[in-house]
C-alpha cells in the first residue's frame, strides 16, 4: 500500500460518515484508507470541548 495524504475532499468525506454514525470500519472502507489511518486523522484532529472532527481545521493544521 502506498502512502497518500488526505486530502480536504476525504476530510470532508469522512466528517460527513462520522456525523451520520457509520462506525470507524466503514468509513475506512468508504474511503479506501486503513482503519487506523481514520482513527488518528479522527483523534490528531477531535476538539477538546466536544469532541468534533472539523475537517477544515485538520486541513488547516495538515497544510500550515
Amino acid at each position: 500500500m502506498t502512502y497518500a495524504q488526505i486530502t480536504l475532499a476525504v476530510r470532508y468525506a469522512l466528517a460527513l460518515l462520522y456525523r451520520q454514525g457509520r462506525t470507524l470500519r466503514a468509513i475506512a472502507s468508504a474511503l479506501r484508507r486503513h482503519p487506523s489511518t481514520i482513527s488518528r486523522e479522527r483523534r490528531r484532529n477531535a476538539t477538546r470541548y466536544d469532541g468534533s472532527y472539523r475537517f477544515q481545521l485538520a486541513d488547516h493544521y495538515a497544510n500550515g
